[in-house]
């Protein structure tokens, strides 16, 4: 039988040992991850940092009431099927450009967004299944156009984490 001093120090160097592996980011949960969480996502190499809208009352929110967006930062909408997906600028004060995917990834059309606008800014295509709010002049900056893609596999890992 071990003394109680013994026992005492084994307990305490067990429960350092617990406090100092919850301090390891390699022992982190893997998710889930809320709303408000970035993911490093790319299109075509480059890299930005997206929030991800899944559901309803996120889809509908989107950037709405934001003061800032970070530099490489934006919004990343995902539809449950294709469609003709349709945006506009209400509550949201910062100028923005939308992009719209198709299902395969493939950036089919931008578009710039204007502070406070209400009229709807509709997809000419009607499978959209990805779009992405960045700040103004963003994908033109980056020298992203129509027929890039979005590396899928990140989002599919990202949408996992949501989950």
């Amino acid at each position: 039988m071990l003394s109680k001093n013994t026992t005492s120090k084994l307990l305490l160097g067990f429960y350092l040992s617990i406090a100092l592996i919850g301090c390891d980011q390699n022992y982190l949960p893997e998710g889930p991850y809320g709303f408000e969480h970035y993911f490093e996502l790319s299109i075509n190499g480059e890299s930005f940092c997206a929030q991800i809208a899944i559901n309803d009352k996120e889809l509908s929110k989107g950037l709405m009431f934001r003061k800032e967006l970070e530099k490489d930062h934006g919004m990343l909408f995902v539809f449950v099927s294709p469609k003709r997906a349709s945006f506009w600028m209400k509550n949201t004060s910062l100028p923005l450009d939308i992009a719209y995917f198709d299902i395969a990834g493939r950036l089919i059309e931008i578009h710039q967004l204007y502070p406070f606008d209400t009229r709807p800014v509709h997809s000419k295509s009607q499978q959209i299944k990805y779009a992405l709010e960045m700040q103004c002049g963003w994908f033109e900056n980056n020298n992203i156009s129509s027929g890039h893609a979005l590396d899928l596999k990140e989002i599919d890992t990202a949408i996992q984490k949501r989950k």
